[in-house]
């Protein structure tokens, strides 16, 4: 059962929450602006465009994700993730193409 109190603290706690994934989303794409800074002045090397695609994957940036996976992938095929990064692409492929749900 729920009770005043019950529901002022949880609506409260959801505000933070929100605000906290907010201020976090954020932060993410401003790395992933820093990291494609970064790409710009070093595009041959992998570990930046792993690290952008990475990065673009937590500030929920997909395209970025993908174009940066495909780009370390033609910059080192043979390391040794490189399988797991192209089932990576295939699954943010998919999650691209899904529609999205309002939740409010």
């Amino acid at each position: 059962m729920s009770t005043p109190l019950s529901t002022a603290i949880s609506t409260a706690s959801n505000t933070k929450f929100q605000t906290a994934y907010s201020n976090m989303t954020a932060a993410y794409s401003q790395a992933v602006g820093a990291y494609q800074g970064v790409a710009k002045v070093n595009p041959n090397d992998p570990s930046i465009q792993f690290a952008l695609a990475q990065t673009a994957e937590q500030a929920q940036d997909t395209k970025t994700a993908i174009v940066a996976y495909k780009r370390f992938l033609k910059l080192a095929p043979e390391d040794p993730t490189a399988p797991a990064i192209r089932q990576r692409i295939k699954q943010l492929k998919q999650q691209a193409q899904l529609p999205t749900v309002s939740t409010g």
